[in-house]
């Protein structure tokens, strides 16, 4: 399965509520060797992983997926 199909997958169980199991394969998106991601896409998979952790009270994980979106935002954009 690919990354696009995968992040529309985690999306949808987002809509639906179930953060933990988005925020599972999110997190094995992101970290999967076998998928190299586009940063855009990098972008939008830091800021879903920054809503599902702060669903699941994982403030830490927010925070430090709020913080590597940035980063991207600031080399993307420099």
């Amino acid at each position: 399965e690919g990354s696009y199909s995968l992040h529309v997958r985690a999306r949808l169980m987002m809509d639906e509520g179930e953060y933990a199991s988005a925020h599972e394969l999110l997190h094995k998106l992101l970290y999967s060797a076998s998928h190299e991601l586009p940063e855009p896409m990098l972008y939008f998979v830091f800021c879903d992983l920054e809503i599902c952790c702060k669903e699941i009270d994982d403030f830490k994980g927010a925070y430090e997926y709020s913080t590597s979106k940035m980063a991207l935002l600031q080399k993307m954009l420099g």
